[in-house]
């Protein structure tokens, strides 16, 4: 049988937080400030920017096992909301079909405003593929890079340490609506590294808008996280709709605009729960369900 982990104390967790956020951004930065350095002429030479950006969105993962094994004597629990799958069909609606809806809307917003209509036949991906006149390229590919997204990309990389690790941890200290603004923008700063660096697709985009969007966002995460009992597998297929919906659906421009309509969502959910953001009881962590599994086998 295996040992049963402990649950943290009212010390520990504060611990484990700042570790897990030290590491992150050690790793995930370490990995990315050189090829910015290199790009801004600061240095000569600097890791290939595809392995820089691997390293740095599994950053979270990679500091979210360390910190688990080390503190807590183990990561396997952290990934144990993987298997958390039979849920309501609303929820795998929700996190599948708000990202393009949201982008849709911004859209539509753009053009009552004076814009054109975005240039939907030729998706953003569209620059990171070969030119292949295949009937409705790139869709066909879309399963594909939305399995690889989620367990190969930086849905993996990301959810795990956010969602996992961060959050239960989180909301057990400070209660869910702060833990999720906080956590927001944490999550917000730690894309600054790409906001500065030159030719980066986020080079243009205020910084600033970026932060409260992934606010929002974090919002939303943390509903589905608290309404799917924590489910990783939601909120990993929550992430993937994000990236794929901004690399095949053409969104209107305005950062400032996409942020104000990012948070009509976010600010709904907090009214309709009263900031509980679906909070009803406290969540076990990882840490806490095995040490109930371990007790139960005693």
């Amino acid at each position: 049988m295996d040992r049963p982990l402990s649950i943290p104390s009212s010390r520990r967790p504060g611990r484990a937080l700042a570790t897990f956020f030290t590491l992150t951004f050690l790793i995930s930065w370490g990995a990315w400030v050189p090829v910015n350095l290199a790009a801004r002429g600061v240095i000569a030479a600097a890791p290939p920017a595809a392995l820089a950006n691997l390293v740095a969105v599994f950053g979270p993962l990679l500091a979210a096992v360390l910190t688990a094994r080390v503190m807590n004597g183990g990561a396997g629990p952290l990934f144990s909301g993987l298997w958390r799958w039979r849920l309501s069909a609303r929820w795998y609606a929700f996190v599948l079909l708000y990202p393009p809806a949201l982008s849709l809307v911004t859209s539509g917003v753009s053009v009552l405003l004076g814009q054109g209509w975005p240039d939907w036949a030729h998706p953003p991906i569209l620059q990171a593929l070969p030119d292949v006149a295949a009937p409705l390229w790139p869709w066909p590919l879309l399963p594909l890079l939305f399995v690889q997204q989620t367990f190969l990309g930086s849905s993996m990389g990301e959810e795990v340490g956010w969602r996992a690790f961060a959050l239960p941890r989180m909301q057990a200290r400070w209660g869910a609506l702060p833990a999720s603004l906080l956590l927001g923008a944490v999550w917000g700063v730690w894309h600054w590294p790409y906001h500065s660096t030159p030719g980066h697709p986020l080079e243009h985009t205020p910084f600033g808008w970026t932060v409260l969007g992934t606010v929002a966002a974090s919002v939303l995460f943390t509903w589905v996280w608290n309404g799917t009992r924590g489910s990783l597998l939601l909120a990993l297929l929550f992430h993937s709709s994000v990236a794929l919906t901004s690399s095949f659906v053409a969104s209107g421009t305005g950062s400032g605009r996409s942020a104000a309509l990012a948070w009509v969502a976010p600010l709904a959910v907090i009214a309709a729960t009263r900031g509980s953001l679906g909070r009803r009881a406290r969540i076990p962590s990882g840490a806490e369900e095995s040490q109930r599994a371990g007790a139960g086998k005693a």
